[in-house]
């Protein structure tokens, strides 16, 4: 039987800050904002229209701006980086349904047992879809 990892719904924690729909909103509008990349690069402009965009959506407690985008930009990518590498590994896979990275109960023990547990508590929504622009 297999049992949804460390994102799954009982086990994420959220910052009020970020949530799902803010997330997605984030990856939304970077996909649109990566047409215009210099060299890879989002431009100053790029990071500013995102924050807008979120801010205008989602009406968040606090006001973003493009350095806060650049910062998750960041978060986004090292925490796809981990799981697109649980992902490779033969006992996880991608469960697109649930939207989480699963494996048998016993493989997480011994990934637990062995590996960080600061994982614990990540958020695995839009990580797939960051993939794409990040």
């Amino acid at each position: 039987m297999s049992n949804p990892g460390p994102d799954s719904e009982v086990m994420r924690s959220e910052s009020p800050l970020w949530n799902p729909e803010r997330e997605a909103v984030y990856i939304e509008t970077l996909a649109e904002q990566s047409r215009d990349r210099k060299h890879g690069s989002y431009s100053t402009s790029a990071w500013i229209a995102v924050a807008d965009a979120i801010n205008a959506r989602c009406k968040p407690a606090q006001t973003l701006t493009g350095t806060m985008m650049i910062h998750k930009y960041l978060e986004l990518q090292n925490r796809c980086m981990i799981y697109r590498d649980l992902v490779k590994a033969n006992y996880f896979f991608w469960d697109e349904k649930s939207k989480v990275i699963s494996a048998d109960e016993e493989v997480w023990n011994d990934y637990f047992r062995t590996g960080p547990l600061v994982y614990l508590e990540s958020l695995v929504a839009n990580a797939m879809e960051f993939d794409l622009v990040g």
